[in-house]
Parts: structure tokens; sequence; C-alpha cells
């Protein structure tokens, strides 16, 4: 994988700077594509670094009213407009990552943080003015998508099979499906920010490579893939795993929390075995199309092998022993290389000896003949 010298000095100079029409166009499809919505902000944070915070702002708005108005006026979706929201926010605290000259990690802890503390106080305030509770409000919701869905039912699923009934069978029981939301949902919410941040933030370093890096940035992609989850984390790691398993036995509460947190824990240590992943990729020199079809599987396929790995870690040292694997391999190979060029050399020297032995004859037998020659005109 490429990496951007930072100690090359024309290389901004080199890529073409890329227009914030181009790039908020970019952003606002991403937007409406829904499955490539969590990459929105990467645009929008190259348009701050661009153009700068005030102007990246300006811009910013502009494409935020152009979707209000395709969530509102074409699509009949407020959820477009929200999401694109968000996006913004997560594209300003990424890019004051960059501008601000703070370490990848640094940024994506900060970060976070500051979108959590917004967000929480967001859904204090919101829930202050609702009627009713939270789960009131949450089983209203649920109530509302079940009747649309029994209303559509035919339109979503038009033959009954196994997912038809599995989907009734689900909507059917409003309050508890109200309750699995309420229990998942700040573990949803907390993954899917430092898994957003983290996920744009090294998309962001990647394509600085390819446009230039206006802000002599001195860090690289590099300094985010290694991460490294704090030894000490083991303790909280093993406190939350026995809380999770025996809460149920003091309330049913301290489970469902402990097993959260544990979860919310494992993102970070999913972090560390995708780390040595690429490592491993690196050290195999895979590369292009190939290896992007493999990070996209075993990221989706194999994220709970990879948080494992993560944990491991800890104790095996993953990127040392592959370091040193793949170092004994190469040595291994010039040993190999070097005993065949020393056999060659003894089989030159080998043909060097056959070749100087069958002169030496030559010339001995030619002798023999001259001196028979000269010993017959002698006797004649």
């Amino acid at each position: 994988m490429a990496y951007l010298n930072q100690n090359e000095p024309n290389t901004y100079s080199k890529f073409r700077n890329p227009t914030p029409t181009f790039l908020g166009g970019i952003s606002v499809f991403l937007s409406l594509s829904f499955i490539f919505a969590i990459i929105t902000p990467t645009p929008l944070a190259l348009i701050s670094i661009f153009q700068g915070r005030t102007r990246g702002l300006m811009f910013h708005l502009l494409f935020l009213l152009i979707v209000f108005v395709l969530a509102t006026k074409v699509f009949s979706e407020p959820l477009i407009f929200w999401t694109y929201l968000s996006a913004i926010i997560f594209s300003l605290l990424i890019s004051e990552t960059i501008l601000r000259g703070f370490s990848p990690i640094k940024g994506l802890l900060t970060s976070s943080a500051i979108f959590v503390a917004v967000l929480s106080l967001i859904i204090s305030v919101w829930s202050l003015n609702i009627q009713g509770t939270f789960k009131d409000y949450v089983i209203k919701k649920v109530e509302h998508i079940s009747a649309e869905f029994k209303k559509n039912e035919k339109k979503y699923f038009p033959q009954k099979n196994k997912d038809a009934r599995e989907t009734a069978i689900v909507f059917s029981k409003p309050e508890l499906l109200a309750e699995e939301i309420i229990k998942t949902l700040p573990l949803t919410i907390f993954v899917g920010i430092i898994f957003s941040l983290w996920a744009n933030l090294a998309l962001l370093l990647r394509f600085l490579i390819r446009y230039g890096n206006p802000t002599n940035y001195p860090y690289s992609i590099k300094d985010l893939l290694y991460f490294k989850v704090p030894d000490y984390f083991i303790w909280p790691l093993i406190t939350l795993l026995v809380l999770m398993l025996s809460g149920s036995y003091i309330n049913q509460n301290v489970g469902i929390i402990a097993k959260n947190l544990l979860f919310c824990l494992g993102l970070f240590y999913f972090f560390q075995g995708f780390g040595i992943l690429i490592e491993l990729f690196n050290l195999l020199k895979l590369d292009g199309i190939f290896r992007s079809l493999l990070i996209v599987l075993t990221v989706v396929t194999s994220y709970w092998i990879l948080a494992l790995v993560g944990l491991f870690d800890l104790w095996v040292d993953f990127r040392a022993l592959l370091n040193k694997k793949f170092k004994e391999r190469a040595e291994e190979k010039e040993n190999e290389l070097e005993e065949d060029d020393e056999d060659n050399e003894d089989d030159d020297n080998d043909n060097d000896d056959d070749d100087k032995d069958k002169k030496d004859k030559k010339d001995k037998n030619e002798k023999n003949n001259k001196n028979n020659i000269n010993d017959k005109n002698e006797k004649k």
C-alpha cells in the first residue's frame, strides 16, 4: 500500500485540486444511496480541507439545503436530511483532526467524545418535550411501522415465505420489539458513531494521498491502522464479561448494561485486529481489487474474529510474530539462492578442471606423437 510522502515538497502540486461542486455532488449521491451513506462525510471533509473552514461551511450549508429540498419535496423522507446533517457534523470533526494536526487516534477519540456528548444533550432535551416516557414513544413508532407493514405487506412480500412470516411475528408484539430496541439502542449508536468516524478518517487519509496534502499533515493512514488498546483494558473487559454472564442473577438490567459496554469495548479490539490484518496483507504484498474484496469480506463475515485477534494480541504480539516469520522465510530464500549459486560455482569449477585435464592430456598426446615421429626420423 502506498502512503503519502510527507517529506516531498511538491506533492500537492502534482494533483488537481478537486472542486467543491464535484465533492458536494458526490456527497449528495452517497447520502441518497442509503448503502454508501456511511461514507458521505469523506467528500464533505475534503471540501473543508481544500477550501478552508469558512468556505467549507458555506458549501456545507448549500448542499444541506439541496438535500432538504430533495428529502421533503422529491422523496418525502426526512431521514435523508437528518442523515446528511449528521454527515456534515462528522465531516467537520474529522477535517478538524487534519487541520489542527492531531494524531489520527487522538482525533478519533476526541471526535467521538464530542459527538456522543452533543447527541446525548440533544436526546435529553428532546425527551423532555415528548409526552410520556421514551419507551412509550418507541412503542408508538413501532405500532405505526407495524400498521404500515400490514397495510403494504403484499408489496414488501408478494409471497408468503419464511421472511414474511418472521417479520409479521416481530411486528405483532410492539412492546417486546420496543424493549429490544431500547436495550440495543445505546450500543448501536455508540458503535455506529465510532465506526463511522474511523472509516471516514481512514478514507480521508487515503484520499489525501491521491489529491495531495495542502495542510502538511504529519500523519498517514499507518498511524490510524496501528491501533493498540492499552493493556490495562483487559481488567474492565474481564469485569464486564463476568457481569454479563452473572448479571441476570443480580439484576436483569446489570446484564444488559454489561453486554452493551462489552461490545463497545470490543469495537476497539476490532480496530486493533483490523490493523493486524492490513499488516498481513502488506507482508503478503496483496494489492488491488483482490485486496479490497478480501478486506470487505473479512470485515462483514468475520468481524468478531478480528476482535478476538486484537484481544489475544495482548499476549501474542501478532505484528512481531508475522514480521519474524516473513523475515525468516526471506532469509531461507536468500540462503537457498546462495547455496544454488555455490553449487553453480562448484559445477563451473569442476567443468574448468575437466577442461584443463582434457587439455593436458591432449598436449601430452601431441608431445608423445611428436617424439615418436622424431625417433622414427632418427632411425632412418
